[in-house]
């Protein structure tokens, strides 16, 4: 349990190196928006991200409404309405791992879906600088900070097959978990669809898996350490 408190050893010998680990690696891999690679920007906006897994769950965006790009990050401003649109739902029925790096300036939800109500289409949505809430088949859970505020984090959700979700913050376990089963649909990031709450800060890379395992985790967490 201190051991899992602490945040997972990226030296033990437990866990395999990930020094020849790609994303590609893994078979349950379902979508990933790799930082700087298949982008296409105009104007110094993003117009397209590809995505590098085999499934093609490729980004589109709408004019007007782009995030801006440089450097291999994303600025979202929520007062525009930023977002990305991802060609195809992404449902975790299941087990599950999310990965990846934003820094939040402001609130708002940052993975979610084209629901029909404002209850339904936020799945991940920073409540203040220091919790995060997870919904669910339109049940939500919190998660909070165990000390500091959100900065430029690498964060890893997974759900194993007892249904506890867990988040890692910059290789991190928090203190909170919750149990919760349920269908996570995601095909837009940054924007919620009634124009409320939108995301405001940077993000970079975005990993999606239909499994979760410590030695996914690890190899996770230490991809998004590399960026």
């Amino acid at each position: 349990m201190l051991a899992l408190k602490l945040g997972l050893s990226l030296n033990s010998s437990n866990y395999p190196s990930s020094s020849a680990w790609s994303p590609t690696s893994e078979a349950s891999l379902e979508a990933w928006y790799q930082k700087d690679v298949g982008v296409t920007e105009d104007g110094g906006d993003i117009t397209a991200w590809a995505d590098s897994s085999s499934n093609s769950n490729n980004i589109t965006t709408t004019e007007g409404k782009r995030p801006a790009y440089s450097g291999g990050r994303l600025t979202f401003t929520g007062a525009n309405d930023d977002f990305l649109s991802i060609s195809s739902d992404i449902n975790l029925t299941g087990e599950f791992t999310i990965a990846y790096r934003a820094n939040p300036t402001g609130l708002g939800a940052l993975l979610g879906n084209t629901g029909t109500s404002s209850t339904e289409i936020d799945f991940l949505k920073y409540q203040n600088t220091i919790k995060i809430t997870l919904k669910i088949d339109n049940a939500s859970n919190n998660f909070e900070l165990d000390s500091g505020v959100w900065a430029n984090d690498n964060i890893v959700v997974t759900r194993n097959s007892s249904n506890l979700i867990a988040v890692h913050v910059n290789g991190t376990q928090l203190t909170d978990t919750s149990t919760r089963a349920g269908t996570v649909k995601i095909n837009v990031i940054g924007n919620r669809t009634n124009g409320l709450n939108d995301f405001t800060g940077t993000a970079e890379e975005f990993q999606f898996y239909s499994s979760t395992s410590e030695a996914l985790t690890t190899n996770v967490i230490a991809r998004l350490a590399s960026l």
